[in-house]
C-alpha cells in the first residue's frame, strides 16, 4: 500500500517524461498523438475500461497515475477504484448529466443478488471492442526518426579527415604514416561507442587504401621510366 501511496504523489513532470520520452514536453501539452505507442494505447484502454471517459484521447492526471502504477508493477486496488467512481455518480451538480460508469459490472452484481427480468423494450448492449487509433504515437515516432537522423549526421561529422599525417623516418627513403587507432567498445555495448568504433575503422581503412594506391602509382611510374635505361 505504501508503494501505491508513493505513486499517487508522483509529479506531473515525471509522468510527462515517462509517457513521451521527451524532456522538453509539458503536461498541459500532452495527448495520445505525442505519447509513445505503448502509453498511448494504455491511455485509450484505461478510458474504455478502468477509468471510463468519452474523451478517449484525454490524458487525465488520475488515468496517468493508474497507468504509471501498472507500468511500475505496483499493486492497485481495483475494487476501491471502481467503488469510488460509482459513488462519485451520486454527487451530481444541478442540470448535470453523465454516462453511467461500469454498467455491466453494476448489472452483474444486481443479477447475483436477485436476477432481474428484462422489461419490454430492453436490449442487451454488447461490449465495444477496442480499436487502436492509428494516430496514436504519430508525433513520437516522427520525433524518434528525426533524432536518429541527427545522430547519424553527428556520427558522420565525428569521422576524422582522410589525410594521414606523415613523418620522416631516420631510415633513408621511408616515411612513417599514422593510420590512427581504433577504439573498441567494452561490454555492455552502447550505440554511441559502436558508432565511434566504426568511424575509427573507416578512417583507418580509408587511410590504408590511400597509402596502397600511392605506392602502386609510384611503382607504375617507375616501371615506365626503366626502358629509357637501355641506351
Amino acid at each position: 500500500m505504501k508503494q501505491e501511496a508513493d505513486a499517487d504523489s508522483v509529479s506531473l513532470r515525471e509522468l510527462t517524461r515517462l509517457f513521451t520520452t521527451n524532456d522538453k514536453a509539458e503536461w498541459s501539452e500532452i495527448y495520445t498523438l505525442g505519447l509513445t505507442p505503448c502509453f498511448a494505447a494504455l491511455v485509450i484502454m484505461a478510458s474504455h475500461n478502468w477509468i471510463p471517459s468519452t474523451h478517449r484521447n484525454h490524458v487525465s492526471e488520475e488515468r496517468a497515475k493508474l497507468i504509471y502504477k501498472l507500468y511500475k508493477g505496483i499493486r492497485v486496488h481495483f475494487g476501491q477504484l471502481i467503488y469510488d467512481q460509482v459513488m462519485s455518480m451520486t454527487r451530481f451538480q444541478v442540470n448535470e448529466s453523465r454516462w453511467l460508469v461500469f454498467p455491466r459490472i453494476i448489472y452483474g452484481v444486481l443479477q447475483m443478488q436477485d436476477p432481474l427480468p428484462l422489461i419490454a423494450g430492453d436490449s442487451i448492449c454488447r461490449p465495444l471492442h477496442y480499436h487502436k487509433d492509428k494516430r496514436s504515437g504519430k508525433e513520437y515516432l516522427k520525433r524518434e526518426e528525426d533524432k536518429k537522423k541527427k545522430e547519424s549526421k553527428a556520427s558522420a561529422s565525428r569521422v576524422r579527415p582522410s589525410t594521414a599525417p606523415a613523418t620522416e623516418s631516420t631510415s633513408e627513403g621511408f616515411i612513417t604514416v599514422d593510420l590512427g587507432s581504433v577504439r573498441f567498445p567494452t561490454p555492455p555495448l552502447q550505440p554511441a561507442a559502436a558508432i565511434q568504433a566504426l568511424g575509427d575503422m573507416v578512417y583507418t581503412l580509408h587511410t590504408f587504401t590511400e597509402v596502397v594506391q600511392g605506392l602502386l602509382a609510384n611503382l607504375q611510374g617507375g616501371e615506365q621510366d626503366e626502358p629509357g635505361d637501355e641506351n
